[in-house]
């Protein structure tokens, strides 16, 4: 039964992204590379597996960390990045992945990517989003700034 929905899910997935490519220029011959936060590995697979009409590869990435606990990030075969369409998948469930994503995000554009689409299955609106007192900081809405700069 369960790879029964998961044909379903894929078949529903595929028909999505068939009729958004052409908008989005994925047909036009160039690869395309899907990035993903580590929490999100799961995921990005079974993008790849549904994307049947256009191939999608997985990009990898190595996020360590420096012993004072920074973000260590190294993008394997950036080379590849050059001229693909870029695609990261990414996860703003937890605080302290988002300032490594978004480091990541600032720089995937200088790899000369040749388009750059963030997908984003989940955005915290726990967070603050308006302010209601003097001194309040809307967060989320400086997270959408910061992720509408890119």
């Amino acid at each position: 039964m369960a790879h029964d929905t998961k044909d379903v899910e894929c078949r529903t997935m595929t028909s999505l992204t068939a009729s958004q490519k052409h908008a989005h220029g994925l047909c036009d011959g160039f690869p395309t590379i899907l990035f993903y936060a580590r929490e999100m590995q799961q995921l990005a697979e079974e993008i790849r597996t549904c994307s049947r009409d256009h191939p999608i590869e997985l990009g990898d990435i190595d996020w360590k960390e420096f012993p004072d606990t920074w973000p260590n990030i190294f993008i394997r075969k950036s080379e590849q990045i050059r001229h693909s369409h870029v695609l990261f998948l990414a996860s703003l469930h937890n605080p302290q992945t988002i300032f490594e994503q978004i480091s990541l995000l600032y720089h995937l554009p200088k790899y000369l990517c040749r388009s750059l689409k963030v997908l984003l299955p989940y955005f915290p609106t726990g967070t603050m989003e308006r302010i209601q007192i003097q001194g309040e900081i809307a967060t989320a809405y400086s997270l959408a700034q910061m992720l509408s700069a890119i």
